[in-house]
């Protein structure tokens, strides 16, 4: 996935020959005046060649299957205590990554 400047978009690209595939909805990963880029990347995770997880700065987490005819919302959560713990940790280091499973 990359992140072009120009259109303040995400882009998920074809791996074996890096050509775009689908451009994300900025209803599914945004970014806005207070968020950086990579901000945004720390709350997003794939799950598989087709499925991905983002959480959005309020805890609340979408499961996606992405395909040629677009974006299939197949999961929904609300991430306990997502801000209170360690506060807006998300900012700093991949939440997906390093944050321990509830």
């Amino acid at each position: 996935m990359t992140y072009s400047k120009k259109l303040k978009t995400f882009n998920i690209k074809i791996t074996d020959t890096g050509k775009d595939f689908k451009q994300l909805p900025n209803e599914i990963l945004g970014i806005d005046e207070k968020t950086e880029v990579n901000q945004a990347f720390n709350r997003f995770k794939w799950v598989g060649n087709n499925n991905f997880i983002v959480v959005n700065e309020d805890g609340l987490e979408r499961h996606f299957e992405v395909s040629e005819a677009g974006f299939n919302e197949i999961a929904f959560n609300s991430r306990p205590l997502f801000n209170d713990i360690e506060g807006e940790e998300w900012r700093d280091w991949p939440y997906y990554a390093i944050r321990p499973n509830l």
